[in-house]
């Protein structure tokens, strides 16, 4: 089932597809995977993998099949605010797709020189929490916004 909402785009050649958490994910073939120990299950990095932007996806182990049914901006304002540096929810919502509840999300966070803005999405789908994101330093982020977009949205399992 795919999460997005539409057909890729032409410019989205590349494609991932997870052995083990069987999800996939779509990116511009210009764009290099990249590997850290203990990293996300999935990091993209853009300029064949110099960055600045990039795009990962986390796979943790879900609470129950309604764990997102429960969060609310405010609970996200505080996570956010527990893990991050001057972080701002820009925007927040709950959207039901195949009847799965994912909450799609865009913030900005970090130092003033240093700040990013980034744009994710989390889906709950047997029994794993996916969370999807793309995010850029600010001076870049509104240039990319839309391709992340079209990242986040190609989301399948």
């Amino acid at each position: 089932m795919l999460y997005g909402v539409g057909a890729v785009a032409a410019d989205l050649e590349g494609q991932f597809k997870h052995p083990q958490h069987k999800f996939s994910v779509s990116y511009p073939i210009d764009w290099a995977r990249v590997s850290y120990h203990d990293g996300p299950d999935l990091l993209l990095v853009s300029n064949k993998g110099e960055g600045p932007e990039e795009c990962n996806v986390v796979v943790d182990d879900a609470s129950g099949d309604n764990q997102l049914n429960n969060v609310n901006s405010q609970a996200m304002r505080s996570a956010l605010n527990a893990a991050l540096v001057n972080p701002e929810l820009v925007s927040w919502r709950k959207e039901e797709f195949d009847g799965k509840t994912s909450i799609r999300y865009e913030f900005t966070a970090g130092r003033q020189e240093a700040r990013q803005g980034t744009l994710g999405m989390q889906v709950v789908s047997g029994g794993k929490l996916y969370t999807v994101s793309c995010n850029a330093p600010l001076r870049v982020y509104s240039d990319q916004r839309s391709l992340f977009k079209e990242i986040v949205e190609t989301l399948d399992f």
